[in-house]
């Protein structure tokens, strides 16, 4: 289970959660799960290629995903 802290902006995609638990192995399959709860997020963090898209910063564990192994 991972908590994933949802930043102000993008609050009204999760009903006005700051956090959402959800079940995942990666960064994907973290974002299809709370898509899932709240349809229209993914739409919001993910371009036309499944990736992350370039304004958008997410971090595991204080890292920023890009100077990691992405998505996955």
């Amino acid at each position: 289970m991972a908590t994933v802290l949802v930043p102000t902006p993008l609050r009204r995609l999760t009903g006005g959660q700051a956090k959402v638990e959800v079940t995942g192995e990666d960064v994907g399959t973290l974002i299809q799960a709370i898509d899932a709860q709240y349809p229209g997020v993914a739409d919001r963090l993910l371009d036309d290629d499944g990736n992350i898209k370039r304004f958008i910063n997410v971090f595991v564990n204080e890292s920023e995903i890009r100077g990691l192994q992405g998505m996955h």
